[in-house]
């Protein structure tokens, strides 16, 4: 871990956004995620993925908000987190792989509502073999462009 909150330290500015991504076995652990948090510095911005269900409260995402950390909202065919923007930045991974426009138009109308006190937002769509991520992003695109 030092290695690792060393490079992320030497890499400045040119960092965007670590996401640290807990297995989905992996329960609520206050005390880990407090000693998690207390390794990185002051100035990262970092986003979480939590993939079990019990890390998805208040507890949690006040923690976050006090580091100006980002709650990962991911959207999948398994889990939906709910849309908590616990940063000046917001972090989306939309990971379904059968994404309508309907459901393209219900994400950038909920990036624009909970995201506009945010310096910077960042979205990511599934990579996957049939190639459809860069066709969601440009159909989101013009969608929060709208």
């Amino acid at each position: 871990m030092r290695h690792f909150v060393e490079t992320a330290q030497v890499l400045g500015e040119k960092l965007g956004v670590l996401l640290f991504q807990l297995p989905p076995y992996l329960k609520k652990d206050i005390a880990v995620l407090d000693a998690f948090l207390g390794m990185l510095a002051p100035n990262v911005r970092a986003t979480f993925e939590f993939r079990h269900v019990s890390w998805l409260d208040e507890e949690v995402y006040a923690r976050l908000r006090a580091r100006n950390l980002a709650l990962c909202v991911a959207d999948s065919e398994k889990l939906s987190t709910p849309v908590e923007i616990t940063a000046d930045y917001g972090y989306f991974r939309l990971r379904d792989q059968g994404y309508t426009p309907e459901d393209i138009e219900h994400w950038a109308t909920v990036i624009l509502e909970k995201t506009g006190h945010c310096r910077d937002v960042f979205v990511y769509f599934k990579h996957e073999e049939s190639g459809t991520g860069p066709e969601y992003a440009r159909a989101l695109l013009d969608a929060l462009l709208r």
